[in-house]
């Protein structure tokens, strides 16, 4: 986790240095191939410009399933999983012509997902697991900045549709798949 928090404050030292950055937060609602209902999914984003249309960075994110059931061998189990993908993404942005205010990307990326779980039978804590899996992603994603383009500080809002494939996992016999289809919001600023 240390590692973590250090990779995200040096890419966003890095943004700041630069004054080529974008930060952010994501609200999004999550649809899991082997999860019965959607999810909250919340996230936070930094990105670094590398030319003028296109940007690297790193995402963060975690949602929570409790008691979804799944096949194990031949009998049924509750898995309570906490799952914290991190994604290293490329996109590219285009503003149209006249209208500044508005802007659309596209991008794709790699992602190691941390999963902490806990196996229930009959009701009954039966083991307490951890599984890192990889994965990559598709999104494309809206947005309107509230400020002019050509300010320093650039304000936006925008909505996100992002496609995650996730390695799936056998857990007691059976197979569970944690591939993903999430929508939300995004708020951010860029500098």
């Amino acid at each position: 986790m240390r590692k973590l928090v250090f990779g995200v404050l040096t890419l966003l030292g890095f943004a700041l240095a630069q004054d080529v950055g974008e930060l952010g937060l994501k609200i999004q609602s999550a649809k899991f191939q082997d999860v019965s209902d959607r999810k909250a999914y919340a996230s936070l984003f930094a990105y670094v410009r590398t030319s003028p249309v296109s940007k690297v960075g790193l995402e963060i994110g975690n949602a929570n399933m409790e008691s979804e059931i799944f096949v194990c061998g031949f009998s049924f189990c509750n898995l309570d999983i906490d799952y914290t993908p991190i994604e290293i993404n490329f996109k590219l942005d285009a503003r149209g012509r006249g209208y500044e205010n508005f802007a659309v990307g596209l991008g794709a990326g790699i992602s190691f997902n941390i999963l902490q779980y806990e196996v229930y039978r009959n009701g009954v804590r039966v083991a307490e697991k951890n599984k890192n899996l990889i994965g990559w992603q598709i999104f494309g994603n809206g947005r309107y900045f509230f400020t002019p383009a050509r300010s320093n500080f650039n304000a936006f809002m925008g909505v996100e549709l992002k496609y995650q494939w996730v390695d799936s996992f056998t857990e007691s016999g059976g197979k569970v798949e944690l591939s993903n289809t999430r929508i939300g919001l995004e708020l951010g600023v860029l500098f």
